[in-house]
C-alpha cells in the first residue's frame, strides 16, 4: 500500500542517519494505519477517511489577493520559470512577504496540474494553526490538512490518508510532515529553514529541511527554503 517514492525516502533516511529501515519508516506512519488489514481495520480507516475536512467554498468570492511587489514577483517568476529540480533560498527580512510568495507559488503549481500537491513545512507547532488558517482562506476550494505531534492519532491519520489518496492537495506541517506519503508532490516549501526545530533530537535524528531537498531532487520538483536569517549551509 506504500508507493515506491515513499519507500525510497524512508530507506535513504535510514541509511543516511544510520538507523534500521523500520526505525525510519514505521514511526512515520500514523498508528491508526499500521494495523493488519482486517474487516475491523477497514471500518476504522473508513471512519478516518470520512473525518477529513470538506472544503468551504462559501467564502471564495470574498478572497482579496494582495498585489506582489517587484521583489516578490521576481521570486515567484524565478521559481516558476525553471522546470525539474531546483533548490531556492528565499532570503527576506521578517515582514517582507515571504508567506505571500509561498501562496502565489502554491496557486500556480496547483493550477498547472489538477493532480499536483504541495507540502509547506513550518518549524514550530504553534505556527501551524495560523498558517493553516491563512492557507484555507486563500484556497477555500481545497481540502487543506495539517500534521503535527499535538494532533490526535486519528487526526494525523486523516491528514496522512488525505494526501496519500490525493483528496487533499495542500499539507501544512512540522518536521514529521516530510514523511507523509503523497500521490503527486510537485512543490516543497520550508519556512524558517534555519530553525533547529527541523532536526529531530531522538529516534531517527533527521533534518526535515535536508530531507526536503533530497526528496525534491528525486521528485524533480522545486523546493523553496525561506528565512530572514538563513543557515550557513543554505547561504
Amino acid at each position: 500500500p506504500l508507493n515506491a517514492e515513499w519507500l525510497a525516502l524512508t530507506k535513504f533516511a535510514a541509511i543516511y542517519y544510520l538507523r534500521g529501515w523500520g526505525e525510519a519508516a514505521l514511526p512515520a506512519i500514523p498508528t491508526a494505519l499500521r494495523r493488519m488489514p482486517t474487516p475491523q481495520q477497514e471500518k476504522r480507516i473508513a471512519k478516518i477517511r470520512d473525518a477529513m475536512p470538506i472544503p468551504d467554498t462559501s467564502q471564495e468570492s470574498a478572497i482579496e489577493v494582495p498585489t506582489l511587489n517587484a521583489e516578490q514577483r521576481a521570486a515567484v517568476s524565478a521559481v516558476l520559470s525553471m522546470s525539474g529540480f531546483q533548490a531556492w533560498l528565499l532570503f527576506g527580512v521578517t515582514g517582507s512577504g515571504k508567506t505571500e510568495v509561498y501562496l502565489h507559488l502554491i496557486k500556480s503549481i496547483l493550477e498547472r496540474d489538477p493532480e499536483s500537491q504541495v507540502l509547506l513545512l513550518v518549524p514550530e507547532i504553534n505556527l501551524t494553526p495560523q498558517l493553516v488558517g491563512r492557507v484555507k482562506r486563500r484556497f477555500p476550494h481545497e481540502a487543506v490538512v495539517a500534521l503535527n505531534s499535538e494532533y490526535t492519532d486519528n487526526q494525523r491519520a486523516s491528514a496522512w490518508l488525505g494526501v496519500k489518496e490525493g483528496r487533499s492537495r495542500i499539507l501544512v506541517g512540522t518536521r514529521m510532515a516530510i514523511f507523509a506519503e503523497f500521490r503527486k508532490l510537485a512543490l516543497i516549501l520550508v519556512d524558517e529553514e534555519h530553525d533547529l526545530s527541523y532536526k529531530a533530537s531522538d529516534g531517527l535524528r533527521y533534518s526535515a529541511r535536508d530531507l526536503a531537498v533530497w526528496r525534491a531532487s528525486k521528485l524533480e520538483c522545486p523546493v523553496v527554503l525561506g528565512s530572514a536569517t538563513p543557515s550557513l549551509e543554505s547561504w
